[in-house]
């Protein structure tokens, strides 16, 4: 297909169809590693230290303080040691959990070939914590081999990881070497995401637009004109949203992976800069911008006459 790089294709192959991504889970090497600990979830370490065989998130007990109210000298020092820095790796622990199950999620709905508009807040989320791992592999390398003993006793964050680099070894032949090559394989592994992203992006614009449209399928040109003379503020809110979405739908459309639907072969991606564009060459004619206006009456035309495609 014109105008995908070697990788991008590499990368989609990966995921020709559901199983493709319980193949990628099911790495046999890692199962071997990790043994009966995959079957049975272990129990997490404790995610903050303990000072003298307790929890320091525990509330210090009165007989703790001396008389005057203040903690004993010792306790003082030990407190003046601790910095934020003690506390750092224990964060990034507690954000990779926690955003390890958002990743999963995603790759459910990116499995199921599910890029509809409630799937955009997944698919943001799971952006989120594979930008948290390529962050915290790229500015600590030592935090991140650190926070490998975490890592390996949470099945969420051992199915991310194996799925991030089975995916690196479908692309380069092998498993990445190092964190550089790690950082790579994240980087690679978020561009499913972002191109799903996009596609739930337009899934809900469509659904956004039909508010402006009559139930027989024509615009609702009082309707949007009242609102234009009303300078109705959610109408300015849509309308600068639209811009940005048909601009990626026709930037979708010259990558050539588009398809929202399966079987629909883009023709809903398409469906939608016809609409959307002829939504927005309505309302600029009709609020005074003429030649943005007749900008996005080219547009509609165009894809009104040919399903556009590359």
């Amino acid at each position: 297909m014109a105008g995908r790089t070697h990788d991008d294709f590499d990368l989609e192959s990966a995921f020709n169809d559901d199983s493709s991504i319980d193949a990628l889970f099911s790495d046999s090497s890692s199962e071997k590693k990790q043994g009966d600990s995959v079957s049975s979830k272990p129990a997490k370490e404790p995610l903050f230290p303990e000072a003298d065989g307790h929890d320091v998130s525990h509330n210090v007990s009165k007989d703790a303080f001396d008389f005057d109210g203040q903690t004993p000298s010792h306790d003082r020092e030990e407190e003046r040691r601790r910095t934020s820095k003690d506390f750092e790796l224990n964060m990034d622990a507690i954000l990779l959990t926690a955003q390890s199950s958002m990743i999963i999620e995603g790759i459910k709905c990116y499995s199921e070939k599910d890029f509809s508009p409630q799937t955009l807040p997944i698919y943001l989320e799971a952006l989120k914590g594979v930008d948290l791992y390529i962050k915290i592999i790229d500015r600590n390398p030592v935090n991140y081999n650190k926070l490998k003993t975490i890592i390996d006793t949470d099945i969420d964050c051992q199915r991310v990881e194996n799925t991030v680099f089975n995916l690196f070894k479908k692309i380069f032949g092998r498993a990445p070497d190092d964190n550089s090559e790690k950082i790579i394989a994240f980087e690679k592994f978020r561009l499913l995401f972002e191109n799903a992203k996009n596609k739930a992006t337009i899934s809900s614009s469509s659904k956004m637009i039909k508010k402006y449209f009559l139930i027989s399928g024509g615009l609702d040109k009082d309707k949007i004109t009242h609102l234009i003379e009303s300078r109705d503020r959610e109408l300015l809110s849509d309308m600068n949203a639209l811009l940005g979405h048909v601009q990626l739908a026709i930037d979708m459309v010259k990558t050539g992976n588009f398809e929202i639907v399966q079987g629909l072969r883009g023709k809903d991606i398409n469906a939608f800069i016809i609409n959307a564009s002829e939504l927005l060459s309505f309302y600029y004619t009709a609020a005074g911008n003429a030649q943005a206006g007749a900008h996005y009456g080219r547009i509609h035309n165009n894809y009104k006459k040919y399903f556009i495609t590359k």
